[in-house]
This record gives C-alpha cells, structure tokens and sequence, in this order.
C-alpha cells in the first residue's frame, strides 16, 4: 500500500514497478523522483477514501466502482453504485422523473454485471416514451404481481429505488389506492417503506 495526498492507492506487488508514484523500493530505499504516467481517469477514483459525489461521469464511475470492488472494500460499493446510478440516470426538473430513471439504471447495471453485457429494460423504456414515467409508476404498482425491475432491486438490496417505493414517496402525486398497494407490496418483501410526512 502506498499513501500520497490522503489517499490510498493499491499495487500488487509484481506490478509496483509501474507505479508512477513510487518513492522507496521494496528494500526500503529511497528512489529518484518518476513522472507520472498518463491516467485515464482522475487520480482520486483510484483512491478508497474519496468521496463519491466528486465523479463527474459514467466512466470515472465505473472505474471508482470497480477500484473499490477490487480491494475488498464492500463498505464503499454500495456508495459507488449509487453514484453510477445517479450518473447514468437522467436529468429533470422533476424529482420523480429523476428517481425513476435512477431505479432503471440501476436495475440494467445489476443486470449489466451479473450478465457481463449491456442490458437494458426495453418494455419498460417503451412504456415510459408512450405514456410516461407517473402513469408507468402507477401501473407497475397496481399489476397484480411484482415486475421483474421490482425482484431485480430487491434482490440487490436496492428497495428503496423501486416503483413501488416511489410510489410512496412521492405519495401526493397518486391516488390512496396506489400509495397503500404500494405500501402493501413493500411490506411483503420487508422492504421499509418511506415515512408518511406529519
């Protein structure tokens, strides 16, 4: 291990010798000053004590994701992959629309790693451009059995970024009936559901 700026960055031992910031050897001698090498991201995604709020795109996400994974620190990834979710989302003006393509990133990044290939939620994508993301919420919520993006974020530890979650939180924007069905399904899965505003 080796400590520069606060950060930690980890190098096998056989590939030290690559370490563009390398001061002492593995004999404890000090060694000459070495330009570093070009990086492909920022030097702080490589680092385990950054925080995850400064990735600024998909890529340094990914690789922020997979650093964290690699050294074993399954504290950090949960973090890391909430901000590959948020990157990989889209922008809106409405909180809604925002938590929801959030949860459908999220469910094809779960699919994407345990696959090993890009896949995406197409009937859901198509359900959104025909009648859009409340009235697709709304539907999800009342079908009579779960959707597959339901068991996908569940099975994930990612309950809270489901539809039926949304519903709940975002309880004023839904009729009574869908805001208990959703409250209902959550509490079949032991998922906690989002507290009622007093």
């Amino acid at each position: 291990m080796l400590i520069k700026g606060g950060c930690e960055r980890l190098f096998e031992k056989k590939k030290w010798g690559k370490c563009p910031y390398r001061t002492f050897n593995h004999s404890g001698v000090r060694m000459g000053p070495r330009r570093a090498a070009p990086m492909a991201f920022p030097h702080w995604t490589t680092c385990m004590s950054c925080d995850p709020s400064r990735i600024a795109t998909v890529e340094e996400a990914r690789n922020y994701l997979a650093n964290v994974r690699r050294a074993g620190r399954e504290d950090l990834v949960p973090a890391a992959f909430r901000r590959l979710c948020e990157l990989t989302g889209q922008d809106d003006t409405d909180p809604l629309v925002v938590d929801f393509w959030r949860a459908i990133a999220a469910a094809e990044e779960v699919l994407r790693q345990q696959r090993g290939k890009t896949v995406r939620l197409a009937r859901t994508r198509q359900k959104i451009a025909r009648v859009g993301v409340h009235k697709t919420v709304e539907d999800l919520v009342l079908a009579p059995k779960p959707s597959d993006g339901f068991a996908i974020l569940a099975g994930a530890g990612l309950g809270d970024l489901t539809a039926e979650y949304l519903a709940a939180k975002h309880a004023e924007r839904f009729p009574p009936e869908v805001v208990a069905a959703a409250r209902t399904r959550l509490a079949a899965a032991s998922i906690a559901a989002p507290e009622v505003p007093s």
